[in-house]
């Protein structure tokens, strides 16, 4: 077990340390948004990149290949941005500041992007398919409830005795 005199020295340490490791991951984030402007005003100028099995196009967006489906998906990640976040492909770009992405084209996609940008959220790609089975479900069992009976005695009541 470490004693005090050694164990004090190291809790300071740490203390110090640690304001400088959280400049270091605010700088990055700030880099990295930075850089999704950039690569999203490049994107708009340019047009998307055709893909044989995406007729949508891509385009790379600050190291990821974004394919612009709706909501866009994560194509693939560069292997820098995967230890800086937890992109991985596949995933679906759900927002934008909390701006819904679903139901959006291509370039509305890139202007928020263009945007400020500061936070992006991100869904795995099995979690949102789940989801959206879970709303197509709900739906038809919607459907099916409200549609009337017809010939079925819609109109029984309770009868008393």
């Amino acid at each position: 077990m470490l004693q005090a005199p050694v164990l004090i020295p190291l809790l300071l340490i740490a203390l110090l340390v640690k304001p400088f490791l959280d400049a270091g991951k605010a700088e990055l984030a700030a880099r990295y948004r930075l850089s999704v402007r950039r690569f999203a005003e490049k994107a708009l100028s340019r047009g998307p990149r055709g893909l044989e099995d995406h007729p949508e196009g891509h385009n790379w967006i600050a190291g990821m290949d974004m394919i612009w489906t709706t909501p866009p998906t994560v194509r693939a990640v560069k292997p820098h941005l995967q230890q800086i976040c937890e992109v991985e492909p596949k995933a679906r770009l759900v927002s934008v500041d909390d701006e819904p992405t679903e139901g959006l084209g291509r370039e509305e996609v890139l202007k928020l992007l263009s945007g400020s940008a500061s936070v992006l959220n991100f869904m795995k790609g099995k979690r949102w398919q789940q989801k959206k089975d879970e709303e197509r479900l709900l739906k038809r069992l919607d459907t099916v409830i409200r549609k009337p009976q017809e010939g079925k005695g819609s109109h029984r009541g309770f009868r008393g005795s």
